[in-house]
């Protein structure tokens, strides 16, 4: 502990930083007791304990050199690489608890007490090339939020700001994650044949290639229920509206085009996008809440740059 608090004691640690590194610890310590499905269990678990480290080592770096522009921008920008690992360990790890076990089908029953019919079926008789494009368009559309926001912020110099943006989003990706384990949910492109349902085949073009080719090779088993796409799109949107205003006010009718596209295409059920939507407006509140308690809020505190 003495180590810890001479090299790390006077390092400031932002809400984004706690989050990372309390999700990293909190699924390593819950592997040493639920790891009956996880092969190779103990290698998730040092995994994790030098990712918290890796992340220690990038906060202190950076924090000591912030007219640095490299070092202070692998700072903020690190918990990029940070969600793409948690999301791609996901497939291994979701299994945790219940092994592989699904709970799509509540998720089915549930759509057709609500809805009468599948929305992702009902969807199928719009299936045309050039909309099958434009939904994959605005579906890619996800990818370009968090850059979005955070490079915009980080070039005008508004590097607290980006760091509360990071904050909020990466709460609500660990919250969405954290549910994963509770509730896992195959997609509907993934659950043929185990329900009484069909997705068909949509079209499209170069956009659609592309699309198709992501979701092939990083799609996740389980993690559908609530839409992490969702949640983070919203809550992008809405930190947008908050440190950015005209980009927020563009994002948050995007946001909507990326949550019909998701179901549309057949990679979420209407539900997932829904509840994805209502967690993120719990998480934006809850995530603001902190960090303006924590003094990390450049609005609250009528900061515009630093």
């Amino acid at each position: 502990m003495n180590l810890l608090k001479r090299r790390y004691g006077r390092v400031r640690f932002h809400f984004v930083d706690i989050v990372c590194m309390a999700y990293l610890l909190s699924i390593g310590f819950l592997l040493l007791f639920f790891h009956r499905f996880i092969p190779s269990w103990p290698l998730y678990v040092v995994i994790h304990v030098f990712v918290v480290i890796f992340i220690l080592e990038i906060v202190r770096w950076g924090g000591h050199n912030q007219d640095k522009k490299i070092q202070w921008f692998i700072r903020t920008f690190y918990p990029i690489a940070f969600i793409l690992f948690a999301w791609r360990e996901l497939d291994a790890l979701i299994p945790m608890f219940f092994g592989r076990y699904w709970a799509t089908d509540v998720i089915i029953r549930m759509e057709k007490s609500i809805f009468g019919v599948l929305p992702n079926v009902w969807f199928q008789q719009f299936y045309k090339p050039w909309l099958d494009e434009l939904m994959h368009v605005l579906y890619s559309g996800y990818y370009f939020f968090m850059p979005l926001v955070g490079l915009i912020l980080y070039f005008k110099k508004r590097y607290k700001a980006a760091l509360a943006a990071f904050s909020i989003g990466m709460f609500t990706y660990c919250v969405n994650f954290l549910l994963f384990f509770l509730f896992p949910v195959l997609a509907p492109f993934m659950a043929e044949g185990m329900v009484d349902h069909d997705i068909g085949s949509w079209t499209g073009y170069f956009v659609a290639d592309c699309t198709q080719y992501l979701q092939s090779t990083g799609a996740c088993r389980g993690a559908t229920f609530p839409s992490s796409h969702i949640s983070a799109v919203f809550v992008w949107s809405f930190s947008a509206i908050r440190y950015l205003r005209p980009l927020g006010f563009i994002l948050f009718p995007l946001a909507f085009g990326v949550a019909i596209s998701t179901v549309y295409l057949g990679y979420h059920y209407a539900l997932d996008s829904l509840f994805g939507l209502l967690l993120a407006l719990i998480c934006y509140p809850a995530a603001l809440k902190i960090i303006k308690y924590r003094d990390e809020d450049p609005v609250t505190n009528n900061e515009s740059v630093r």
